[in-house]
């Protein structure tokens, strides 16, 4: 028993020692929190690790501005090195200023080697992530991945050094103490030296100018697109840790728990201090007036006389950047297979949740921009289209925001008033500018040959409600003014929980049962942008809003994901009051790791008892993360796409008419349709390979961007001049063909042996059915015509 005791005594004993001995990282919680957050995203999350492959992809483009990108390539991966060079010094040298202000001089071998680690943590990582994300091996990151392993080891040389060298120059002006930081007499020695002072100074002075530049409006973004998200990610670390540091060690001097005190700031500054508040525009009238859902429909049916065209109801589903680029891939699609049945003007409204949204809200604009002149109709061409998705959807959105988030919205925290730009309104603002670089997309195009027909206005930037500026107006000519789908922008409202949507009609509970409408609860015009983000406040990227007196709006996909909950609403709406009309019910799906159960949809035709199996429940024994904690946010969260399953499935079942057999109908006639017919089309993304991962992410990879470009909007032979202005390196170029033509073919990608789905084949089989329903028209292709009906 005595023996028992005393190994236990010896054992407290030695935890105490070691518990005395870390005493010396107490003072570096900060930064060791940020360097271990800042590991787990780059290496741990999707949509960290997608950042990094979009690094590696551009690492294979020659010149500037890859498309979508609107920086130059070399440039950012210059500042992606520096920022992880940056990050690693700051987190060596400072964690040895915060050991003198604590114990004074005399580092232990093993703290001194601790510090040493974190300086290369940065650039360890990085490496470690380009490993994770090449998808075709060493040949696509070794040039990178030797850079960053070089400047590592550089690094721990360096530090070596350095200590070397202090030893061994005790006279050096960079070893002479500042009297102006010396301790009291009689207290440890904690002098400050000049080199310290120098250092403490650069670090600080380049912190706060990064602060600045990220504070003033339009600079903030064109600043975000140069750094790239990688860079602002790892450079923000390099700048909180001085920031920081330095009131640490101000404060140990005076012996005040500064951790303490900086998080009884946040939470008690937190009660007002509040940023976020809806952006309106103040300088123009507001546009309210909105017409009722059934004076919508009944301008709808003005420009529909035909009493068997369908009336065309799409749901477009949350997910970034992935789901606006994919929103756009496929609306494109069904306008580039066949211009003549002017796909746009059977849509009568689009419901969309987050980057769904600004799918959705950008394709409406898009049309709004390309209306009738004079009774001429400017067509625009299959290059307008395409242009426009990749310069719109496929721009950099990640950056802009990442930087909002983690320098004004960072600081802003520990301050007692609503002093610092919000970062959603450096998300819109990026919107609004990637609007700008669209139209200078088009016409670059329009410069080097006609019949491009180019927008001048910034939609993004004005009244949300003029993109529908005189569509509503009843007996208005087709020939003058074109029909503008209806944007059903889904957010949440945070202190009922309900559906608050942001659209250019009224919003009423005899269509749209228990939500709320945007406009009541505002006062004045919103920009296009700041619609887009009231569907699109998914935590942490971009805040909650605040509406004045009526509690605050987050992401529609906190209430349902897929947005065909307020479809459903609509489509029995329509019903009600236009029982003649067919009815198409669209599903836009981005979710690439959803299991087969989940994409399954009821068959047209089949029995009312007839249902969708679920997918059985996996192994799941193990603990959640932090136990009980893990399981309430992981249960919440993954309610939102269970949400939009169910709507979708539900929606799907719907349908009250077979089939036609899509291999025996002729492309050029319509199956019949019942006067009350319901069809239900399904569009996913799919995955195309197991190393091919489209990341939920407002920044997407040019090799995301080339798949979602060709998956059904091309064919094989097409792709390499397709590939023209993505700037590939030879080798690059010529992978990127052989992959591209295997996700058309359904063929297995090189270095696979199977093909996990064909989103091609299955995408093409949905668009022959939808177009095979929709009226073919004539006079919507050359300018002096004016479409009609068949």
């Amino acid at each position: 028993m005595a023996d028992k005791s005393n190994r236990l005594r010896a054992f407290g004993n030695w935890l105490q020692a070691w518990r005395e001995r870390l005493g010396a990282l107490s003072d570096l919680r900060i930064t060791l929190g940020v360097i271990a957050l800042g590991a787990v995203i780059v290496v741990g999350l999707d949509p960290g690790r997608d950042v990094i492959r979009g690094m590696v992809d551009t690492a294979n483009t020659r010149g500037n501005g890859a498309a979508g990108i609107p920086g130059d390539v070399r440039l950012q991966w210059f500042l992606f090195w520096f920022a992880c060079l940056w990050t690693g010094v700051n987190a060596w040298y400072w964690s040895h200023l915060l050991y003198k202000a604590r114990c004074g001089h005399g580092e232990p071998g093993w703290f001194r080697g601790f510090r040493r680690f974190l300086g290369i943590v940065p650039l360890v990582c990085a490496v470690i992530a380009m490993f994770m994300v090449a998808e075709r091996g060493v040949a696509d990151i070794w040039r990178a991945a030797a850079l960053f392993s070089a400047t590592a080891f550089a690094l721990l040389v360096f530090f070596w050094w350095r200590g070397r060298l202090a030893e061994r120059h005790p006279d050096a002006w960079y070893n002479q103490p500042v009297p102006f930081f010396a301790t009291p007499e009689g207290e440890k020695t904690t002098a400050i030296l000049r080199g310290d002072v120098a250092f403490i100074a650069a670090s600080i002075l380049l912190s706060i100018l990064l602060l600045i530049l990220f504070m003033i409006p339009g600079i903030r973004t064109e600043v975000a697109w140069t750094l790239g998200p990688a860079a602002i990610a790892f450079a923000s670390i390099g700048c909180i840790i001085p920031l920081t540091s330095g009131v640490i060690w101000w404060g140990r001097r005076f012996e005040l728990p500064v951790v303490t005190i900086g998080l009884a700031m946040v939470l008690l500054f937190s009660l007002w201090n509040d940023n976020h508040q809806i952006r309106v525009i103040d300088d123009q009238p507001n546009l309210a007036h909105r017409p009722q859902i059934l004076d919508a429909l009944k301008r709808w049916e003005e420009l529909h006389p035909d009493q068997s065209d369908p009336i065309v109801l799409i749901a477009t589903a949350g997910g970034a950047s992935r789901a606006a680029y994919w929103t756009g891939t496929v609306l494109r699609a069904l306008e580039d297979n066949d211009p003549s049945r002017d796909f746009p003007r059977d849509v009568f409204a689009i419901s969309s949740v987050s980057g769904g949204s600004l799918g959705a809200v950008g394709y409406a604009a898009w049309i709004a921009d390309h209306q009738y002149e004079e009774g001429r109709l400017p067509a625009p061409a299959r290059q307008d289209r395409a242009e426009f998705v990749r310069t719109f959807f496929g721009t950099d959105y990640l950056a802009p925001a990442v930087g909002g988030l983690l320098f004004p919205d960072f600081i802003q925290r520990f301050l007692p008033g609503p002093w610092m730009p919000s970062r959603a309104t450096s998300l819109e603002e990026s919107w609004e500018k990637a609007w700008e670089r669209s139209n200078a997309a088009c016409a670059a195009l329009s410069a080097a040959g006609p019949g491009h027909v180019c927008p001048t206005r910034n939609r993004m930037r004005e009244d949300f409600l003029r993109i529908w500026e005189g569509v509503f107006d009843p007996g208005a000519d087709a020939r003058s003014r074109r029909w503008v789908p209806i944007a059903l922008v889904n957010g949440t409202h945070v202190e009922s929980g309900k559906r608050m949507i942001t659209a250019p009609v009224k919003i009423s509970s005899d269509v749209f049962e228990d939500s709320y409408d945007f406009y009541d609860s505002v006062q004045g015009p919103i920009r296009a942008s700041t619609a887009v983000l009231n569907s699109a406040r998914f935590p942490i990227v971009s805040p909650a809003g605040t509406l004045l007196n009526h509690g605050h709006i987050v992401d529609g996909g906190y209430f349902e994901n897929g947005g065909m909950e307020t479809l459903l609403d609509l489509a029995r709406y329509i019903r009600e009051k236009v029982p003649h009309r067919p009815i198409i019910i669209v599903e836009i799906n981005n979710d690439d790791q959803a299991a087969a159960g989940d994409w399954a949809r009821h068959p047209p035709g089949g029995e009312p008892d007839q249902g969708v199996a679920v997918r059985p429940v996996g192994d799941h024994d193990r603990s959640p993360f932090i136990g009980e904690i893990g399981s309430i946010v992981g249960g919440l969260y993954r309610t939102r796409d269970a949400r939009g399953v169910l709507a979708a499935k539900r929606a799907s079942r719907a349908q009250g008419r077979a089939d036609a057999d899509t291999e025996s109908v002729d492309a050029g006639t319509r199956p019949a349709q019942s006067a009350a017919s319901i069809d239900f089309i399904q569009f996913k993304l799919g995955k195309f390979a197991s190393k091919q991962h489209t990341a939920m992410s407002w920044a997407l990879s040019l090799g995301s961007r080339d798949r979602m470009d060709v998956v059904f909007n091309m064919k094989a032979e097409e792709v390499p001049d397709w590939l023209k202005g993505r700037g590939y390196s030879e080798r690059r170029r010529a992978q990127a063909i052989a992959d591209l033509q295997a996700v058309i073919l359904c063929r297995p990608p090189p270095g696979e042996t199977q093909v996990l789905s064909c989103p091609a084949r299955e995408n093409r089989a949905q668009m022959v059915v939808l177009q095979r329903l929709l009226p073919r028209r004539v006079g919507t292709g050359p300018p002096g015509t004016a479409p009609a009906a068949e």
